[in-house]
This record gives C-alpha cells, sequence and structure tokens, in this order.
C-alpha cells in the first residue's frame, strides 16, 4: 500500500523516505488507493499540512 497514483508527484517532489512517511499516514488513516481517488483534493491537502505540521 505504497501511495502511487495522485500522491505519486507529491512523493518524488520530496527527498527519498517521504514515500515510507506517505505509507505511514495511509496505514495511521486506514485510507486506501482507492480513497485517495475519491477524496483527492482534500487528502492530498491533509497529507501535506500533516507532513508540514511534522516537519
Amino acid at each position: 500500500m505504497i501511495c502511487e497514483n495522485l500522491l505519486t508527484a507529491f512523493i518524488i517532489s520530496r527527498e527519498q523516505n517521504d514515500r515510507s512517511k506517505c505509507r505511514t499516514y495511509q496505514i495511521q488513516h486506514n485510507l486506501s488507493v482507492e480513497k485517495y481517488a475519491d477524496g483527492a483534493d482534500t487528502l492530498f491537502q491533509q497529507f501535506e499540512a500533516d507532513f508540514n505540521e511534522a516537519g
């Protein structure tokens, strides 16, 4: 369940270890790839906000 599709561009624009952070975020929030497609903008913004908060 590594982040793919809609978050791929976001992930590859960050450092290499951010893929694992995204995967952890996905698991913590019980998100599936399908759910990313359903609410892509909201999930992207929430991931970005959480990521930036965590530093």
